[in-house]
């Protein structure tokens, strides 16, 4: 099994209803939908890293990026 990737999966469309057929059509494509921000026109999910290229082939899909972490030092702590 490929490791799972958190994505952010910016779409072409201003159309709620298109948004949510694109989200099904990457479902199908092997994302975990965890959530579909319309006003945005992003979808944000888990994928095996080996489905990423199916993920970018479908029709309405204009990028998907991998989530990074980023981790900031507490207040008063060392900065490296």
């Amino acid at each position: 099994m490929a490791a799972q990737l958190e994505v952010l999966i910016s779409v072409d469309t201003d159309e709620p209803d298109e948004i949510s057929d694109i989200a099904a059509r990457l479902t199908a494509a092997g994302l975990d939908v965890s959530a579909v921000h319309d006003a945005i026109s992003v979808i944000t999910g888990k994928a095996d890293e080996n489905v990423i290229g199916a993920l970018q082939r479908v029709p309405g899909v204009v990028e998907v990026e991998r989530q990074r972490t980023v981790h900031v030092a507490p207040p008063g702590g060392d900065v490296q």
